[in-house]
């Protein structure tokens, strides 16, 4: 179960890696004219990204608290 576990998180890694490319984006585009749809774009994305990042952590830690019996 612990290896099933560890294999969940690695398949998270490439949106862990798109989260971070979308914030790279967002800074590199505060010191660019950039248009406000633009803008909203890409802040909707990291959101959205956020957002899954943060239902999959919840999963994961339940499963954890569950094979651990607390």
């Amino acid at each position: 179960a612990q290896l099933a576990l560890s294999r969940l998180e690695a398949a998270r890694e490439p949106m862990m890696h798109a989260l971070a490319d979308l914030d790279r984006l967002a800074m590199e585009r505060i010191d660019v004219p950039t248009s406000m749809a633009d803008w909203t774009a890409i802040n909707a994305a990291i959101a959205a990204v956020e957002q899954v990042a943060v239902v999959q952590q919840q999963r994961v830690d339940a499963l954890r608290a569950r094979l651990s019996g607390s």
